[in-house]
């Protein structure tokens, strides 16, 4: 309820000022309170209501001059995500929520839980507890009213049993303390084993809310049977980011001599099974005398690789991107861009770069089917005739014909920007 109180003498301003639906919420008692106080201060409801018709204009404009305090709103929220490990895209991610946290809602008390704790509540000037320490983190859940889980593809077993534990652990505790769970962006599986689909079941069924950001985690989701969350499909958020103007991809590039034949970039990474010798007979069969290739690694950990096929091939390379800017700025000076990773192809499509997607995991697949991106499944018996019949196939196509995705970026922001609207009833306490 507003308290914003006019001068003594005034009381039907003030029963307008108060009754009038600013600061009380969804009060179910809301419009019997509305009739009873206005009847007991007027002759009757159609001398009120005269009134109201009268004054509204002037009383009601003073209010909204007049910060209002929402009675639902969420104060207190705990973030946890694969942060703190230096991988650009997720702390991409993680700084776009908690801006857009701030903007709905100013007053929010952020706190995340990040495995270089430091540097988190550093960079984002926020609360921040260590990724293992059991005691911090259980004072966070119990001082927290929601739990985001941020982007990303938290619940999977790819990269760990452990991975997927951890995160179903997160959840398992929320609802001892009865804090409600929301999964922002994500994208789901592969979970494989039997037990990781037990677990992963159990856990998500705890889950109150989740925006997810294709239709394969969607059905996964479905195949599960899960029992209680809201499932809405939007996108990736970061595909709520806005295009870099092509003069600002000019500036990077004045910094790298080049000739007139197309640019291509690569964007790799380290896996169990692609190591030198798989990345030297794919690129081998490319016509490198007819493009200009640069490799460029999004994490510091890639970078080894980098460097050896640099030296082996002949090629070039750019320096590792120190924030999503620089990415963007580079990938906009490509004419293609081929990337093993998942925010190497999100970049491009923002730039509207026509690219491929290397997959050797779900996300890669999932996002290339969702946006209509030519992708390879890539491992040790990828045949290089397919690798090369498919890049130079897309190099030799019209530029027209060679949009990154099936729909315009104003389609993908728009589906992107639905995880800031559902973002932003969970904090008025709509969900």
């Amino acid at each position: 309820m507003v308290s914003n109180r006019p001068a003594p003498g005034s009381p039907e301003k003030r029963l307008l000022v108060v009754h009038f639906g600013f600061g009380r919420g969804n009060r179910k008692d809301e419009k019997s309170d509305f009739t009873t106080e206005f009847t007991e201060n007027t002759e009757n409801f159609k001398t009120a209501f005269s009134f109201i018709m009268i004054y509204s204009v002037p009383t009601v404009s003073s209010v909204v001059k007049t910060p209002l305090i929402e009675v639902n709103m969420i104060n207190r929220i705990l973030i946890f995500g694969y942060f703190g490990c230096g991988n650009l895209g997720d702390e991409t991610n993680l700084g776009q929520l908690i801006a857009w946290t701030r903007e709905i809602n100013p007053r929010c008390q952020i706190t995340v839980i990040s495995a270089d704790p430091g540097q988190t509540a550093l960079e984002y000037q926020v609360a921040a507890v260590g990724k293992y320490n059991l005691p911090g983190i259980i004072q966070a859940v119990k001082a927290a009213d929601r739990m985001i889980g941020g982007g990303g593809n938290l619940f999977q077993d790819l990269s760990s049993l452990r991975s997927l534990v951890y995160y179903s652990a997160l959840v398992w505790l929320a609802g001892i303390y009865r804090v409600r769970v929301f999964l922002y962006g994500q994208g789901i599986g592969p979970i494989r084993s039997t037990l990781s689909k037990l677990i992963a079941k159990r856990s998500l069924s705890r889950i109150q809310l989740i925006t997810i950001r294709d239709r394969i985690s969607q059905l996964i989701l479905e195949q599960m049977e899960l029992r209680q969350p809201q499932v809405f499909l939007a996108a990736d958020p970061l595909l709520a980011r806005k295009p870099l103007a092509t003069d600002e991809a000019k500036r990077y590039w004045n910094h790298y001599s080049g000739n007139q034949t197309k640019k291509v970039g690569l964007i790799i990474r380290r896996h169990r099974f692609w190591d030198e010798g798989l990345w030297n007979r794919l690129l081998g069969s490319l016509p490198l005398g007819n493009i200009e290739l640069y490799i460029l690694a999004i994490q510091d950990d890639d970078l080894h690789l980098v460097l050896k096929l640099v030296r082996s091939l002949g090629v070039k390379s750019l320096p590792v991107p120190r924030n999503w800017r620089i990415l963007q700025q580079a990938i906009g000076g490509f004419d293609m861009v081929i990337s093993c990773r998942l925010h190497g192809l999100i970049a491009a499509v923002i730039q509207n770069i026509p690219c491929v997607g290397l997959a050797a995991d779900l996300k890669i697949a999932a996002f290339c089917l969702e946006h209509g991106i030519n992708y390879l499944s890539l491992d040790e018996k990828t045949n290089p005739a397919l690798f090369y019949h498919m890049i130079t196939t897309q190099l030799r196509q019209p530029v027209l014909k060679t949009r990154p995705a099936r729909l315009p970026l104003s389609h993908w922001q728009s589906q992107a920007l639905e995880n800031r609207v559902i973002l932003g009833k969970v904090l008025r306490g709509e969900l």
